[in-house]
């Protein structure tokens, strides 16, 4: 498989991955300065503004018999700021926990898998149990796929070498469908796959179903057309329809409503313009990352994470790498470098652009020890940065554009954050 979930950063990935406000992402151990997110997360949110919580408030504090994750970003928040997400582990087994209530066990949970639906009443995510993949979706599930899978490193699922949170489901703009990529065969490592995006909506059809002396429900999605793989799948505004990534003969290319586009080495996540119109991703040739908006192909860089449209669909924002210094470009400017930077989030008049950012930083536990360094993050919002924590989501501008939302964690508690815009 040739597309990729974003060339952020931790969820990212927490930021390619580092915070996402809906989703959690893999990092390959190679890409440990990315931080990841969902495009479709980031529209949710965009939605969700009118009811965005603008009070701080700790949302959760993860008691010390869970085990959580020592690496990476493990929480993932509603976009409205209501309802926190994470993953733990006990006794062998993961389970993602939602105000306190345990979900069902599985043997691999993918810690970037997770993600709200809009109204931040449902979670849907990934959940493994003997080399079988499920999309887990409020109380039901749907089969992805069996067979094929390996573990990956820093805790992430593989496919071949392709990490499994590119199969993350996806919420269409009103809650009602979820997408997700499912195979119709069996696959092995080595061949490929006969991939669809399949979609659940109130007309799947549902049947019992029993493994290890739980019982629920299986849900049947509706394919689309079949490619050797598929990945990270996107609804249109009206959620009528559906963008994802594409690999058949070696080629990579955007599916938007079953037709293709242009095929290139790689393709990243699709996005779609405010109005619906046009469709911008990331894509590569020979070795050289560039934003692709229609028809029209951006400056290139050695990596670029998901663009994002501004309110008037005029100006495309995106993450992107030259060398080892990450940083956000905004229409042909580009703004500060740091260690890793995450999806870029417009305010409501398309003036101010805010972002989550990693950086390097001196601390001391003891009185008179030496300095050590050691990664934190942080919201940017235009040319002011916020306060540091461990990890940072994406930020959500209130209405008026006055103010930013964002969740954080720190240590074991799990905090909704708020900053005034200057």
């Amino acid at each position: 498989m040739k597309s990729w979930k974003a060339a952020l950063g931790p969820r990212n990935t927490p930021l390619f991955v580092v915070a996402t406000v809906g989703l959690l992402l893999w990092v390959p151990a190679t890409s440990r300065a990315q931080i990841t997110v969902s495009a479709g997360s980031r529209a949710r949110c965009d939605r969700a503004a009118p009811r965005v919580s603008f009070e701080e408030k700790l949302l959760a504090t993860i008691p010390e018999d869970f085990k959580v994750p020592a690496f990476g970003w493990w929480a993932t928040f509603s976009c409205d700021g209501s309802r926190v997400a994470y993953v733990a582990k006990q006794n062998g087994k993961e389970s993602l926990v939602v105000e306190g209530k345990r979900g069902p066990n599985f043997d691999i949970l993918p810690l970037h898998s997770l993600v709200f639906s809009p109204d931040g009443n449902t979670v849907a995510y990934l959940g493994v149990n003997w080399n079988v993949i499920y999309v887990v979706i409020g109380e039901k599930r749907a089969l992805v796929q069996t067979g094929g899978i390996k573990a990956g490193p820093l805790g992430g699922l593989l496919h071949e070498t392709e990490p499994l949170d590119l199969w993350a489901p996806e919420f269409s703009p009103d809650g009602t469908k979820v997408a997700y990529p499912r195979t119709r065969e069996l696959m092995l490592p080595g061949l490929p796959g006969k991939m669809s995006i399949a979609i659940v909506d109130d007309k799947s059809a549902e049947y019992k179903s029993l493994e290890k002396g739980e019982d629920f429900t299986i849900v049947l999605g509706h394919s689309g057309p079949e490619f050797h793989e598929v990945a990270s799948p996107v609804f249109s505004p009206d959620g009528k329809t559906v963008a994802y990534t594409a690999d058949l003969h070696h080629k990579s290319f955007i599916v938007v409503g079953g037709n293709r586009g242009p095929e290139f080495d790689k393709v990243g996540v699709p996005v779609f313009s405010p109005d619906g119109k046009t469709v911008a991703y990331g894509a590569t040739l020979h070795n050289k990352w560039f934003i692709v908006v229609g028809d029209n192909r951006g400056p290139e860089f050695d990596k670029v994470g998901v663009p994002v449209f501004s309110p008037d669909g005029k100006t495309v924002a995106y993450e992107a790498r030259l060398h080892k210094e990450y940083f956000i470009v905004v229409g042909d400017n580009r703004g500060p470098k740091f260690n890793a930077v995450g999806l870029p989030v417009f305010s409501p008049d398309g003036k101010t652009v805010a972002y989550s950012a990693r950086l390097t930083v001196l601390y001391s536990a003891r009185v008179k020890e030496k300095m050590k360094e050691t990664e934190k993050e942080l919201i940017v919002v235009g040319d002011n940065r916020g306060p540091e924590f461990d990890h940072v989501g994406v930020p959500v501008f209130s209405p008026e554009g006055k103010k930013v939302a964002y969740g954080a964690t720190q240590g074991r508690e799990l905090w909704w954050k708020v900053v005034d815009v200057y």
